[in-house]
């Protein structure tokens, strides 16, 4: 059960860093790409222990990660807040 939890963290960190790339002003071609990864994370009906399982989080993490080093310059100019 408690690898359920730290998968579940691990999502929502993910979602986190997305919802933050959300808030950018980005070009439609990575706003479309954020919300593509989200609709994985966030998938309606919600995720299951079993979707959980099927979820393949390194990919999904790598996907996330190559992302955001590509939206570098969308955030430059921008501090965004880890806490609010």
């Amino acid at each position: 059960m408690f690898s359920a939890f730290r998968r579940l963290k691990d999502v929502h960190e993910l979602q986190l860093l997305l919802h933050e790339a959300a808030r950018l002003d980005l070009p439609e071609a990575y706003a479309s790409r954020v919300r593509q990864l989200l609709a994985v994370l966030e998938p309606e009906p919600p995720l299951t222990l079993d979707g959980l399982d099927g979820l393949d989080l390194r990919a999904r993490s790598a996907e996330v990660h190559a992302l955001l080093r590509e939206l570098r310059p969308f955030a430059a100019h921008r501090r965004l807040p880890l806490l609010r």
